[in-house]
């Protein structure tokens, strides 16, 4: 019984520091971005392209997909 306690609560202990981690990325470092409108359209694909921005103001990092 007490191993099988440990493991549920190690289960747990993971799944909340993915998700806090996560959090943190989200927030802190990367964002998604879907570009609305034809502003980038030289520079982008199609309209509606999705790009990961960095929030970081030294690392100048855009990552580019498309959906």
């Amino acid at each position: 019984m007490t191993k099988d306690k440990n493991e549920i609560w190690e289960w747990i202990k993971t799944f909340l520091i993915a998700i806090l981690l996560a959090f943190i990325i989200r927030t802190f470092i990367l964002t998604p971005i879907v570009v609305e409108g034809a502003s980038m359209k030289p520079t982008l694909l199609q309209v509606q392209d999705r790009m990961i921005v960095t929030k970081i103001g030294e690392l100048n990092l855009i990552l580019l997909y498309t959906a």
